[in-house]
């Protein structure tokens, strides 16, 4: 296990903490973790950062870039690929009242983070475990309204907050994927409930969903009218991979 770790001590203490993993995506993280943090605005935030296992110079560049970035806390190298259980260690590390998980090949909103803290704290809601900013799909509607706002009227409620903010309640969460690609959690809930579960190397959504409802929890959706972009482009070899690993956890295919 290779790690660094600037200037982090038990004084620093942050509203939230960025959390993202990444896996031979040298290229990705160049592109999009700058722009992420960038993105960041003026939210009281540090960024760790876990790199899966990496044989591409992820883990090297990053150590160059967290020197000279001030938000980035951490940095961490396994010698395999923990999948999204890594998450879990990024977690017991930070020293945050939130913790947000981030993709490492998403555009955000500015101010995406200030705007998952209002809405978290606008349900005011223990029974509240996650929120994910929404996230434009491939046919041209939000990730969360895809199937129409039915789904919330009849297994959760929208709330309207100002003029353009939507929070989408969902409180039967196993029902639906929840997209985990920009969420927010508390986390000392999320540690509480034991995080990710081990040997998911993908579709995490699935049992983030399940983790919740037998918790008694609700997830949720933010609806900006700003939506986060996913930039990757899969190969053929990770679309099959992924769908095997969705088939192997009992997840819907291209949902």
């Amino acid at each position: 296990m290779k790690f660094v770790k600037y200037e982090l001590n038990d004084l620093d203490l942050h509203k939230v903490s960025i959390l993202i993993l990444t896996h031979n995506r040298c290229k990705l993280s160049k592109e999009f973790i700058p722009k992420i943090i960038e993105n960041i605005g003026e939210t009281d935030t540090d960024v760790l950062i876990w790199d899966n296992g990496s044989t591409d110079g992820s883990f090297d560049w990053l150590c160059c870039y967290g020197l000279r970035e001030p938000r980035v806390s951490f940095v961490c190298s396994s010698p395999k690929n923990y999948g999204l259980e890594a998450i879990n260690f990024l977690a017991e590390q930070s020293k945050s009242k939130y913790i947000v998980k981030v993709d490492d090949d998403i555009e955000v909103p500015f101010g995406f983070v200030d705007d998952l803290i209002q809405a978290y704290e606008e349900v005011n809601d223990e029974r509240l475990l996650h929120i994910t900013y929404d996230m434009k799909w491939h046919t041209g509607k939000s990730f969360a309204l895809r199937s129409g706002r039915k789904v919330f009227k009849r297994f959760g409620e929208i709330r309207r907050v100002g003029n353009k903010h939507e929070i989408l309640i969902i409180k039967k969460p196993s029902k639906f994927m929840v997209n985990g690609v920009c969420r927010l959690c508390e986390r000392e809930k999320f540690l509480n409930i034991g995080g990710h579960p081990a040997g998911c190397l993908y579709g995490i959504d699935k049992k983030v969903s399940e983790i919740a409802e037998q918790n008694e929890y609700w997830c949720a959706f933010l609806n900006t009218g700003s939506l986060i972009e996913h930039k990757g482009v899969d190969s053929k070899e990770y679309r099959e991979f992924k769908d095997r690993e969705l088939r192997r956890i009992g997840a819907s295919l291209h949902v």
